[in-house]
């Protein structure tokens, strides 16, 4: 229906003489006067004007739909191969999980999104994982974001259309939107599979609000203008280009020929009349300009939409052209050069000699598209996708730079020149920057059209060997850009080469756009940096626990240390069950946690003797996880009773399904993070009344294993209840030691209790000493055999001071 009603009604066929009434006296009926009236205001009816919306045939939408499917399914071929993630990944993600699980009321929560207006996208993805879990969520994910990346044909197509561009011009523009080395967004969940066609859809509706003047076509502007600000805070750039666009096609086009003190005169009028909505618009721009330089409050929360990345500020033409020269080389690299050299050309062109109302129409919005993109990277980074967004004006600058060539016949010498000039722009242009070499896997995704410049074309050139003359490869690419360029005006100056020149350099960018394509994604997918483990081994803990079950990491032993932040992150960013994060001890949160949004933080306290557990989290009602990860390496300081679900095989994890009530079986103090003990400082085993049922005889059995570097043997001591081990320790020993428990009553139950002792250490490498360390503690049933070692500890005679 929305495409529908873009579509607009075909501009009517006029009466033929031999079916006109026989003639009456004349007579005005209230349509003709209404528009008559309109012209007298200066407006017209959309069937009075030249220019009135096309009706699209149902075969073109049908061809779009199929190239927007294909496409989608070659983008989500390479985006299921990735598994890994990037930080604002992370943050996108994460609120649409946020978003899933408390909606509606998440979408008020606006301390939350950090990052200025941008939120369309992670409301898109909460759709996925309020149906499904990982791994399904993630694979679905990605789907829709191929899909709406891909989405970008539709208004490319609708625009090209409506421009009066022919189906073939048309179909070739909104092809080159797709095959561009920065799709590679598209396998990723940042904002830009959705910022891209959102950004398409502001120029297609800027151009009808400029072309076609209507109501509605400035409303959907307006529309489209909101929902590329909700979808990239940095499309709030794009904001001034609906006023311009309207300004720039009433003065320069429907005012041509007059001069400019009549023009002047006369704008404000029309403007008022054919676009009410624009002009309000324009108002309160100026409104909201002033204020804001008087420090009023609606002034200073204009500042506020940009969130976290701030509104940028124009620095020193100094440093500002730099910038601009680097962002447009790699606008030119990503568009295969040629596009960029004709399409500068024909908007140029076509703005200073305009012989058409839509084509002008057309070379405004190209021409404000890319000035848009440049001023949202005022203070933006060197990655490449912040210019994807002008492969989109500039497809559609080349395209009706071919169909006018064609539509003409042959093109002018002063257009032959002129393309020849733009292209030695664009050799200027690319010399002028820097394109340092690179290698990481992540360049692929982050410089794609660099990347495919220096590795393909300069490698491949610096094979090439001329004789007597030796170029650098840099200069032979630029030599093959003016070759092409020159061939192209050579066979457009012929009548009968034009049209197929022009169909062998569409194909020909095809075909360059595709190459750049593939290739980035093949390479960034094919690293086993970025590709690793699919997406069923990274959710292993949603594989393996039902639905609805409360899953949480238990921050405690190795896992309370900064270390296991990059495995928590990974664990919670794959696993959507993953949403509490569990703790001992003091204070209010997990120390060297990785907290992700939306996780749920408790407290668990352990009761003495017993060793049941319990949970707080500031709230009634917080209950102990049925199941929690934790380190699986050496000691963790805790036994859990439960049962072990699963070892992951990439990360160092295991997953605990807790009996109920939930409790523990023993406890460690004393030890480091690691396990490592202080030489001289007894460690203290507790072990609670879960592991104490039955009659046989108990016992704690661990190895206490010596750090190596060290000289002479260490003397260590174990004290159970009346009995005593000793023994020695040398550089590197692991030494298995079996301690029969003697338990007795507290108040709230059995317990047992034994300490552990070591005198001697060596420095740790990190400023501190360390002595040895237990490893492997289990409470079961003792051996057949008893140590030898363990003798009772004699009484103390208590005398006389």
């Amino acid at each position: 229906m929305f495409v529908e009603s873009l579509r607009g009604s075909a501009a009517p066929e006029p009466t033929p003489a031999s079916t006109l009434p026989p003639a009456t006296e004349p007579s005005v009926s209230g349509k003709a006067m209404s528009r008559l009236r309109a012209r007298v205001r200066g407006r017209l009816t959309p069937a009075d004007r030249t220019d009135a919306p096309r009706s699209l045939p149902r075969s073109d939408l049908l061809l779009v739909g199929l190239l927007i499917a294909g496409v989608t399914f070659l983008y989500a071929l390479y985006a299921l191969r990735v598994g890994s993630f990037q930080n604002d990944e992370e943050l996108y993600l994460l609120l649409a999980r946020n978003l899933a699980r408390h909606f509606p009321s998440a979408l008020w929560q606006s301390g939350i999104y950090l990052r200025g207006t941008q939120r369309l996208d992670p409301i898109i993805l909460a759709l996925p994982f309020s149906l499904l879990r990982g791994p399904g969520a993630y694979r679905v994910g990605h789907v829709i974001q191929a899909l709406l990346f891909a989405s970008t044909a539709l208004p490319v197509f609708l625009l090209a259309r409506q421009a009066k561009l022919p189906r073939s011009a048309s179909m070739l523009a909104t092809t080159l939107v797709l095959f561009v080395p920065w799709a590679v967004v598209s396998t990723s969940f940042l904002n830009e599979s959705v910022a891209y066609p959102a950004y398409a859809w502001v120029l297609y509706t800027a151009w009808l609000a400029a072309a076609q003047p209507s109501t509605r076509h400035e409303i959907l502007a307006i529309l489209a203008l909101v929902l590329a600000a909700l979808s990239r805070t940095a499309l709030l750039a794009m904001t001034p280009i609906l006023p311009l666009a309207v300004l720039w096609q009433e003065w320069r086009w429907e005012l041509k020929g007059k001069g400019w003190i009549r023009r002047a005169r006369e704008l404000p009028r029309r403007l008022c009349s054919r676009h009410p909505v624009v002009s309000a618009v324009i108002a309160l721009a100026i409104l909201m300009f002033i204020s804001n330089r008087m420090g009023l409050p609606p002034g200073r929360n204009v500042n506020a939409l940009a969130g976290s990345y701030l509104v940028p500020h124009i620095g020193p033409l100094s440093e500002l052209l730099p910038r601009y020269r680097y962002y447009l080389a790699r606008m030119a690299a990503g568009t295969s050069f040629l596009a960029f050299a004709l399409g500068l050309w024909w908007v140029l062109a076509t703005l200073t000699r305009p012989r058409d109302g839509a084509r002008h129409a057309l070379s405004v919005v190209c021409a404000l598209g890319v000035a848009g993109v440049l001023l949202s990277l005022l203070q933006a980074g060197a990655d490449e996708r912040y210019v994807l967004y002008a492969a989109v004006p500039i497809s559609l600058a080349l395209t009706a730079a071919l169909a006018s060539s064609i539509q003409a016949g042959r093109i002018s010498l002063g257009t032959a020149l002129g393309v020849v000039g733009s292209a030695l722009v664009v050799v200027l242009l690319i010399d002028s920057v820097s394109w340092p070499p690179l290698g990481g896997p992540y360049d692929f995704f982050t410089y794609p059209a660099a990347t495919f410049y220096q590795r393909i074309l300069i490698l491949h050139a610096a094979t090439v060997h001329l004789p007597f003359l030796h170029p650098a490869p840099e200069r032979l690419v630029e030599i093959a850009i003016m070759i092409g360029a020159a061939a192209w005006v050579l066979a457009a100056r012929f009548a009968r080469a034009v049209r197929p020149a022009a169909v062998l350099l569409g194909i020909g960018l095809i075909a360059l756009g595709a190459t750049q394509l593939v290739y980035s994604m093949e390479k960034f997918t094919a690293s086993s940096v970025i590709s690793g483990p699919d997406m069923a081994e990274l959710s292993w803990v949603d594989r393996h626990v039902p639905d609805g079950a409360s899953v949480g990491t238990l921050s405690v032993s190795r896992s309370e240390t900064l270390s296991y932040v990059p495995i928590w992150r990974v664990t919670e960013f794959w696993n959507t069950s993953v949403k509490v994060a569990a703790f001992f001890g003091p204070g209010s949160g997990p120390g060297g946690m990785w907290l992700a949004l939306g996780m749920e933080v408790v407290k668990l306290t352990i009761q003495n003797e017993t060793g049941l557990l319990s949970g707080n989290n500031g709230r009634p009602g917080a209950k102990v996880p049925d199941y929690l990860l934790m380190a699986n390496q050496g000691t963790n300081r805790l036994g859990l009773d439960g049962k072990s679900i699963v070892q992951d095989q990439i990360l160092p994890l295991e997953l605990i399904h807790l009996s109920r009530p939930a409790r523990i079986a023993w406890s460690l103090a004393g030890t480091t993070n690691e396990g490592f003990l202080a030489s001289g400082q007894p460690a203290t085993a507790t072990i609670y009344s879960g592991a104490l049922v039955g009659s046989e005889p108990h016992c704690a059995t661990f190895r206490l294993m010596a750090p190596p570097y060290f000289r002479g043997r260490w003397p260590y001591l174990v004290i159970s209840g009346s009995k005593t081990r000793r023994g020695s320790l040398t550089a590197s020993q692991l030494s298995t030691i079996s301690v029969p428990l003697h338990a007795r009553m507290g108040r709230n139950g059995v317990f047992a209790t034994f300490s552990v002792r070591v005198h001697g250490q060596v420095a740790a490498g990190n400023g501190s000493y360390v002595s040895a360390m237990i490893d492997s503690f289990s409470v079961g049933a003792c051996p057949t055999r008893q140590p030898a070692l363990f003798r009772t500890q004699p009484r103390r005679r208590v005398g006389r001071a």
